[in-house]
C-alpha cells in the first residue's frame, strides 16, 4: 500500500503560504517607523506565518514518515518470503 501524498501538497503549500504571509508583513511593517504601529502587523501578520510554516513542516514529516512504515513494511513483507524460501529449498519443514 503506498501512503497517499496529499499531506506533503497541503504541508508545502502551508509553507509557501506563510512565507508569502512574512512577505505581505515585510511590506506592510517596512514604511512603518513607528514600533506600536508595527507591532499589530508583528503578531497577526508574524506569528500566524510562523504558525502556517510549523503546521506545513509538520505535515510534511508527517508524510515522510508514513512514506517511510510503508517502505519498511514492504521490505519486511520480501524479507519474510525469501527466509520462506530458503526454508523450503534447505527442506526445514518444521
Amino acid at each position: 500500500m503506498r501512503p497517499s501524498s496529499n499531506l506533503l501538497y497541503v504541508g508545502m503549500a502551508l509553507v509557501v503560504a506563510g512565507f508569502a504571509l512574512i512577505a505581505v508583513t515585510w511590506g506592510q511593517v517596512a514604511g512603518l517607523t513607528s514600533v506600536p504601529l508595527q507591532l499589530p502587523y508583528l503578531v497577526s501578520g508574524g506569528f500566524t506565518s510562523v504558525g502556517l510554516i510549523l503546521v506545513g513542516l509538520t505535515l510534511v514529516n508527517i508524510q515522510a514518515r508514513l512514506r517511510d512504515a510503508a517502505r519498511r513494511d514492504h521490505q519486511l513483507g520480501q524479507l519474510t518470503d525469501l527466509l520462506d524460501q530458503i526454508r523450503m529449498h534447505i527442506g526445514g519443514d518444521e
